[in-house]
């Protein structure tokens, strides 16, 4: 569709290596007038689904799993594990998910 409200996502925190790449970014699309404004950017997507059915099969499936659990009153879930991201893909997103193009990838190690 043409929202991505859909979407189960990753937040993720900008420990220093990220820090600087973040405020490039952001600073780029500020000067290009950009209307980027995320409340979670960063963050390392799953999928994307219009589907909210198949969003609860993954999340009941994550808490069975012990993966994750609901956090607060908000009802986010909380990651139990951790990872590692090796690679932060930069990628345009201004259409259909499926002509999203790859603009650039930068290493993180």
């Amino acid at each position: 569709g043409d929202t991505y409200l859909s979407t189960l996502i990753i937040k993720l925190s900008k420990p220093r290596q990220l820090k600087h790449l973040h405020g490039a970014i952001t600073n780029y699309l500020d000067d290009l007038n950009t209307e980027w404004k995320s409340h979670n950017f960063p963050h390392m997507s799953v999928f994307y689904v219009d589907e909210p059915q198949e969003h609860l099969k993954l999340e009941e499936g994550l808490k069975d799993y012990k993966q994750m659990r609901t956090f607060g009153d908000s009802g986010d879930l909380d990651l139990h594990s951790r990872f590692t991201g090796t690679e932060v893909w930069l990628v345009d997103c201004m259409c259909s998910v499926r002509q999203w193009k790859v603009i650039g990838k930068r290493s993180l190690s």
